[in-house]
């Protein structure tokens, strides 16, 4: 949420302002306020902001609170970034662990014991004993108000999907809202997609995305009709028959391209959305909505800069609890090397372009404005191009010694272009083959290794000696002067008979795919000094993903220094974004890139895309698509680009930027 709030407080004056040129007071007197902080965890004041206490007791030392709820009986429940999930009974004034086992993160590093993040939270409003949790990829639920947890089946939800949002309807059904694949119902045996009339993305054929469920509400006076509120795009839906179909209520949110939603509740004859752009109220009598006004209480607010979220809740009863939210925490795991890194504009080339025009390369740079450079040291096939003195590498051929590295090197340096090291990782064919296909992806089906593309070789990413061969890889880069590693193919095969993948090195049970990941960007980060940024799909950039090819780009913000989605124009789906003049699509496609990518991160790391230098799949290419691609970078907030043409020709480029 960084990319909303760049001072917290300026933005709530902005919010206030508005607030009070609109409609009738959300609450005059007699609140109670939580006031959620990433470096004071929890306080509240029990009389409308006018005294403030600390409210942290039971809690564990240096938790940061992500949402706190209330459910109807008054029971608070607080989600935290690391240490899973807390309630406070009504009237109690200890914090109390509802944590299970099967919450905590899964780790190839045996790390310290942590919790994956709660990423959905529901409380039955009629029966406050059942409540719904989701740690991404998992549904838990419980029927003693968080006393015990059993794990809900995924069947015809798949464990793919990232849940946003969960809801209890009626007869015990189960809704769950999801980050890219719309509305999910189940009833008694498995989940049932219920998207007919949400808004949608056409991508390519048949294939459609949709946008985040952010949450679900149940009409707490008719369990049959459900509400549904979306992020980004901001719209508000309700289905009056169980989710099978869905109408717009069209919420007034001006300008509404990038809203973030933070709570949706149905109370009495109001339905009630907390959002970026205010909190909404509309009278489901007369479908009317209003903006209310938050009366003075934020100035009263503890002038404090880590102020995250506030939970308002009306003692009187006339509205509900309404959780409103300022901004996302900013973690970072370990040292972050941000400053040095940042406003980075590049060129990709391989060593054999090098060898036939680094002059030719240097002139670019330089007459194009650019001040960085990323040069394959580790390529696709695991080909290393410098001395390196591993023993692996030598033992399995992989070295292809490149003597003249250093010059390259010094020559970039002496005309202050920045140096970034390519590695692929995790798709290497000298490994693969090496030492009896011992690390290869298996064939559970025909007890050999795996193949998908005929012309890509996966090794095993829960493999110590992949990981650690990996780094040392990139630590030996780093110290023959290049001033960033970056790391490519951090990520599980997407192509092929994916169901016969057998990982044999796994040794975690419900391990997701994006921990996996994870874990070797920290091992990374623990034993590189210098930046180190990730090459990741550019539709990762669109959406929460992590536990299809395991690439989570929240997570991964949070451990690295730089973000490179890969948003070629040419390599989104053909009826994606269609709409609008067709020379504008690259500028409209890198632009929500940006601004996407940004609201979905919550670490320090900055966005540097992957743009666009050939022509493939690209009818209106020519100067003004390299252009356009340059705007929406800019535009969108991006900290530089780096182009990529594989074979090095970058003429195109010169002449619409030089």
């Amino acid at each position: 949420m960084r990319n909303f709030v760049n001072n917290s407080f300026r933005f709530l004056c902005i919010i206030i302002h508005l607030l009070f040129i609109f409609t009738p007071k959300l609450f005059s007197s007699g609140i109670d306020v939580f006031l959620l902080y990433q470096d004071r965890g929890i306080l509240r004041s029990e009389d409308s902001g006018n005294s403030w206490k600390d409210f942290n007791m039971g809690l564990p030392k240096d938790c940061v609170p992500i949402t706190i709820k209330s459910d109807s009986s008054g029971n608070l429940y607080l989600t935290t970034k690391e240490n899973g999930i807390y309630k406070l009974p009504n009237g109690n004034a200890l914090w109390e662990s509802i944590n299970s086992k099967d919450f905590l993160a899964r780790s190839l590093l045996n790390s310290e014991k942590r919790y994956r993040k709660i990423s959905a939270l529901s409380i039955d409003y009629q029966n406050t004993q059942k409540v719904l949790i989701a740690t991404k990829h998992s549904i838990f639920s419980s029927k003693d108000g968080g006393k015990s947890w059993k794990r809900i089946s995924m069947r015809g939800l798949k464990k793919r999907n990232y849940i946003t949002a969960l809801a209890i309807g009626r007869k015990g059904d189960v809704f769950a809202g999801t980050s890219f694949n719309g509305m999910f119902r189940k009833n008694s045996s498995k989940f049932v997609k219920k998207t007919s009339g949400l808004p949608r993305e056409p991508y390519a054929g048949r294939l459609s995305f949709y946008d985040e469920i952010a949450a679900i509400a149940i009409d707490t006076n008719n369990k049959n009709k459900i509400y549904t509120a979306i992020n980004f795009h901001g719209g508000v839906f309700v289905s009056s028959n169980r989710g099978k179909s869905w109408q717009d209520l069209k919420i007034p949110i001006k300008n509404n391209a990038f809203v973030k939603i933070f709570d949706l509740n149905h109370y009495d004859n109001s339905l009630f959305v907390s959002t970026s752009a205010g909190i909404f109220r509309m009278c489901t009598k007369n479908m009317e909505w209003s903006l209310l006004e938050l009366d003075d209480l934020f100035k009263k607010i503890p002038d404090n800069p880590s102020l995250l979220s506030l939970l308002f809740i009306d003692k009187s009863k006339k509205y509900p609890p309404l959780f409103y939210s300022i901004k996302e925490p900013v973690l970072q795991k370990s040292k972050n090397l941000l400053n040095n890194a940042s406003d980075k504009r590049a060129i990709y080339t391989s060593i054999p372009s090098i060898r036939r025009n680094f002059k030719g390369l240097v002139e670019t740079i330089l007459k194009c404005n650019l001040n960085a450079i990323v040069i394959d040291m580790k390529d696709d096939l695991g080909d290393i191009y410098f001395p390196s003195k591993n023993v692996y590498a030598n033992e399995i051929g992989a070295i292809k010694r490149y003597r003249q590295i250093k010059e390259v090197l010094k020559t970039l340096k002496d005309n202050n272009i920045y140096t970034i090291a390519r590695i692929v990782v995790f798709k290497d064919k000298n490994l693969y083959k090496a030492y009896k296909n011992k690390y290869a992806v298996w064939d559970k089906k025909l007890n050999k290794p795996w193949k998908g593309n005929p012309r890509e070789f996966w090794v095993d990413p829960h493999s110590e000696f992949v990981r650690r061969y990996n780094v040392d890889i990139a630590k030996e880069a780093q110290d023959i002067g290049f001033d960033e590693i970056q790391f490519d193919y951090i990520r599980f095969p997407s192509d092929g008979p994916l169901t016969r993948c057998l990982y044999r090195h796994n040794g975690r049970k419900y391990i997701y795919k994006s921990e996996v990941m994870s874990d070797f960007l920290i091992q990374a980060k623990r034993n590189i000094d210098a930046p180190i940024s990730v090459d990741i799909y550019g539709y990762n950039a669109w959406y929460h993903f992590g536990n299809w090819i395991g690439q989570d780009l929240e997570a991964f913000s949070e451990i690295v220094d730089v973000i490179c989605p890969m948003v070629y124009p040419s390599h989104f789906g053909k009826s994606f974004y269609m709409k609008g003049p067709r020379e504008k699509r690259p500028y409209r496609i890198v632009y929500n890139s940006g601004k996407r990518a940004l609201m979905l991160m919550t670490g320090k790391a900055a966005l540097r895309p992957y743009l666009q230098a050939f022509k493939m799949y690209s009818p209106t290419w020519g100067k003004g698509y390299i252009k356009n691609q340059v705007q929406g970078a800019s535009e969108s907030g991006c900290s530089g680009y780096t182009f990529w043409n594989a074979r090095g020709d970058y003429k195109i480029l010169r002449k619409a930027l030089q």
